[in-house]
């Protein structure tokens, strides 16, 4: 184990603190000292720089160690001013681009669930300003993956990404909740996800994108069955047998396809 004077590094400038975080083969021990010295910095000193060296480990997270991205997401946790919420909120839109696959296993997933648990209990009056600064920022793929996420329960709750993607303009809307019947169909049986964005179709779709949605889940399905993933294949045939209303015309029953048609 490396030797670390934790007091060497209190007395480092913010910059060479940050760059040494940045490196990823400085080694755990330096990186706790040099995140220690910042948690002894004011906000204004230390949560941009905190900031830039999260996004940093969040792209490439398995060259730290899972305790130092926890670490800076404690700072701001424990941190009440709004200006924490506003660097956690920062790092919320590089979460919710990333494949969602990453985010559910090993340690990325702990800090999914803290930082998504950490902004949910920021409901006091300066906080909701900032979230009303920062919600229009978030795309439609980003209410998509957080509906996907099933680390964003808490997150969920305390924005209502449903709502927000149904406010979508059309086409994108119904593009949207195809995206997130296609993402939760891969667990097999129909989710509550589905059922979710199934009743905001109901209120109404785009017609075109309705139809496209329809064949891009026909595509996935033929690409699942041939590639053996059984539980997405269930899952899609449950989805399209309520949502694909075409009758079984006698050349599918023939080639095997649309089974789900009558």
């Amino acid at each position: 184990m490396t030797n670390v004077d934790p007091e060497l590094y209190k007395k480092l400038d913010a910059a060479t603190l940050t760059s040494t975080l940045l490196n990823p083969d400085a080694g755990e021990e330096v990186h706790r000292a040099a995140l220690t010295a910042f948690s002894m910095r004011g906000p204004g000193e230390r949560n941009k720089p905190l900031v830039d060296v999260l996004g940093a480990i969040l792209k490439n997270p398995t060259r730290w160690h899972p305790d130092i991205p926890e670490g800076i997401i404690d700072l701001f946790a424990t941190d009440p001013s709004p200006e924490a919420t506003h660097a956690m909120l920062e790092i919320l839109p590089i979460l919710l681009e990333m494949d969602i696959g990453l985010g559910t296993t090993g340690g990325l997933s702990t800090v999914r669930n803290y930082l998504y648990q950490a902004l949910a209990a920021r409901d006091r009056d300066e906080d909701i300003r900032v979230w009303s600064e920062f919600i229009p920022r978030l795309d439609t793929r980003m209410l998509v993956n957080m509906i996907l996420d099933p680390q964003a329960g808490p997150l969920i709750e305390a924005i209502d990404p449903y709502e927000l993607l149904n406010r979508t303009p059309e086409p994108g809307r119904t593009n949207a909740i195809f995206s997130v019947i296609l993402g939760a169909t891969r667990a097999g049986a129909i989710s509550e996800q589905v059922r979710r964005v199934w009743d905001l179709l109901r209120q109404g779709a785009h017609r075109q994108a309705y139809q496209d949605g329809i064949e891009t889940l026909i595509g996935h399905w033929n690409r699942a069955k041939q590639s053996g993933h059984t539980k997405h294949v269930i899952g899609l045939e449950a989805v399209l047998a309520v949502m694909d209303k075409r009758p079984r015309s006698a050349s599918d029953k023939l080639t095997g396809k649309r089974p789900w048609a009558s």
